[in-house]
């Protein structure tokens, strides 16, 4: 009998055990409690009925007793124990359920984070949306001033344009009818000089001579001026360029130059030079002052050498665009570092006219030349060596 309990509460503890969740233990707890309050009671029972019995002296009614009771507690046992079995299976699947339970909220858990992330996403997606709207906003906003504003200046721009077309226009009537003007006194002026020379110039003595030689040399400088400037007033108005074989210009220069060249034993080497788009008679007159400044700006008892070459160079600036670079070498008295600028201005002399003749404008055109065509003019010179005149023409 005793075993058999013994067995039992074995059996409680492994069930015991087995649980996982508190309650549940304490449930069986109870069941324990139940169970041993009865085993209590049985032993109680059977303590008294075999006291009973054997003060009667029916041993074997009492055995057969306890043999019926014992089996009536094994079935009670059996019966507890299925309860059991059925407590367990109830909390098999209620762990089943609690797990079913957990994954859903996990999964739920899992939807709710990854619905939140994507509602922050979409709100900093709008925010971001709507500042870059803002951006895009002040930027038209600010074009919009910009276009407002640039459109003031161009039509600033075009009234100054037309304002400075009548005003060419006007220089250009101006230059023609003033030189035509001042040309006919100083024809009439030379004309009766060269009367009065002719017809009574046996009558003057050295000095009336000498004085009649100064003005008609005056007359023919003030001449000489008069039609430079208007020659120089004509420049870059023809914008009709043409292909331009500059070869074929120095060979054409060399023929109207021969007399020169040949009186001054000068030497002109050529070497490259290129096709360009211009004006033929402009670059003409650009090689004619360039090389007629290396002859006349010479030393003494010196043979004028002239190196006329070209090379092709790209625009540091901006390597989309080339242009060719010519080059005019002489080796003449030179020209001082303080002068390299002042040169190119109209009416600029750095001599005297009784050392070098001329007007003092050859290189004011050839600036004024080479601009027109969209290039640059400069030099490189060293007194007493020479000077080395470069200037670009847009490819």
């Amino acid at each position: 009998m005793y075993f058999t309990v013994a067995l039992y509460f074995c059996f409680i503890f492994v069930s015991f055990s087995r649980s996982s969740d508190v309650s549940d233990r304490f449930d069986y707890l109870s069941d324990v409690c139940v169970v041993i309050e009865s085993t209590d009671k049985i032993t109680t029972d059977i303590n008294g009925n075999y006291n009973s019995d054997a003060d009667d002296g029916e041993p074997e009614n009492d055995i057969q007793t306890q043999i019926a009771f014992a089996k009536k507690q094994e079935e009670t046992i059996k019966t507890i124990n299925q309860e059991i079995d059925v407590r367990n299976k109830i909390l098999e699947q209620q762990d089943l359920q609690i797990k079913e339970q957990k994954e859903k909220l996990a999964q739920q858990h899992l939807k709710i984070t990854t619905q939140n992330r994507i509602n922050l996403l979409l709100v900093s997606m709008v925010l971001l949306v709507v500042g870059i709207g803002f951006v895009i906003y002040r930027g038209f906003l600010a074009k919009k001033r910009f276009t407002i504003a640039l459109e003031k200046k161009n039509q600033a721009i075009d009234q100054q344009s037309l304002t400075l077309d009548a005003k060419n226009k006007e220089l250009e009537q101006f230059a023609y009818i003033a030189s035509h003007d001042l040309q006919e006194p100083l024809d009439t002026i030379s004309s009766f000089i060269g009367l009065i020379a002719e017809d009574y110039g046996d009558s003057f003595d050295d000095v009336g001579k000498e004085s009649l030689t100064y003005i008609q040399d005056a007359s023919c400088r003030m001449k000489n001026l008069i039609n430079e400037l208007l020659q120089y007033s004509r420049l870059g108005k023809n914008k009709e360029y043409t292909n331009v074989d500059c070869q074929a210009v120095l060979d054409d220069l060399k023929v109207v130059l021969q007399s020169v060249l040949e009186e001054k034993r000068a030497k002109i080497n050529i070497s490259n030079l290129p096709i360009v788009k211009g004006s033929e008679i402009e670059l003409g007159l650009l090689f004619q002052n360039l090389i007629s400044n290396a002859i006349k700006f010479m030393k003494p008892n010196t043979i004028p050498e002239i190196h006329i070459s070209c090379i092709q160079k790209t625009d540091v600036k901006d390597v989309s665009k080339k242009f060719w670079q010519f080059s005019v070498k002489d080796n003449g008295i030179g020209i001082p570092q303080e002068h390299k600028e002042r040169i190119f201005a109209i009416f600029q002399r750095l001599h005297s006219r009784e050392e070098y003749q001329g007007t003092g404008i050859g290189l004011a055109h050839c600036k004024k030349i080479v601009e027109s065509h969209g290039g640059d003019i400069w030099l490189d010179s060293e007194q007493r060596k020479g000077s080395t005149f470069y200037f670009t023409i847009p490819v």
